[in-house]
């Protein structure tokens, strides 16, 4: 009777604690629910603001029309890689970080603005490029000072925010060579303009005093290199005129 009674016993504390577990489960559950409809079904968490920093050539008005209809949104229902896809959709900007602050409810951007490298005339636009053939602009309304001009070159069309092609592919080759490689030397400022008409023949003005013949773009960066090396030696005076000539990668020769 006895061991009877315990199983009866032990039945009943298990049925217990079965019980105990379903009202817990059930009233967590309650209260997910419950968080969920403060999180994303109130006005509470409504994205306020958002406040942009490291922009100087990206304007607050692009920003705003990019992403601005995030601003009362729940700030739970947005995703910040998405933003962060949009706003890469505006030419000037290479990379951008969206952070979340919850009291007050606003968006903090972060960006990177693309770096200007060249341009090019084309159809009465001045096309501007970074060093990697990207397009970012041709409003005409930006100051070109310190910015070589590319001459001689084709473009096949372009499509601001996107790379764009030459008709030549090694005029397209050598003119990323150029941009990247004196870009990476810091004398792509210095350079007045860089002549793509014959690609045997590629010539750059330097500071608009040196003028400078590359030959072919054979060992491009090779050469580029070298003329860095030459123009830091402090073998030409920073006031120097003439010509260097690179035609030969393994010399640089320079005359007055």
């Amino acid at each position: 009777m006895s061991t009877k009674n315990g199983r009866e016993n032990r039945r009943r504390r298990q049925q217990r604690l079965r019980m105990q577990r379903i009202r817990a489960a059930v009233a967590l559950a309650a209260a997910a629910v419950i968080a969920a409809v403060i999180l994303f079904a109130t006005p509470i968490f409504n994205i306020r603001s958002i406040s942009v920093s490291g922009n100087s050539v990206v304007t607050l008005d692009q920003i705003n029309d990019c992403i601005g209809d995030t601003v009362g949104k729940n700030l739970f229902a947005t995703w910040s890689s998405s933003i962060e896809k949009r706003l890469k959709t505006i030419a000037y900007i290479d990379e951008a970080e969206v952070s979340k602050s919850l009291i007050p409810p606003m968006l903090y951007v972060s960006i990177k603005e693309c770096e200007t490298a060249a341009y090019f005339e084309f159809e009465g636009k001045q096309v501007i490029l970074n060093s990697e053939l990207k397009v970012l602009d041709d409003s005409n309304t930006f100051p070109l000072d310190g910015v070589p001009l590319i001459r001689g070159i084709e473009p096949k069309g372009y499509t601001v925010g996107r790379t764009f092609e030459l008709e030549d592919a090694e005029k397209e080759s050598a003119l990323s060579i150029f941009l990247k490689t004196m870009s990476d030397t810091g004398q792509l400022g210095n350079v007045l303009y860089l002549d793509l008409t014959s690609i045997t023949d590629i010539k750059f003005s330097y500071r608009g005093m040196i003028d400078v013949s590359c030959g072919s773009a054979l060992e491009f960066d090779k050469k580029l290199r070298m003329f860095k090396a030459v123009i830091t030696s402090g073998s030409i005076g920073e006031n120097a005129r003439g010509e260097i000539d690179l035609s030969n990668p393994e010399q640089a020769v320079y005359t007055q």
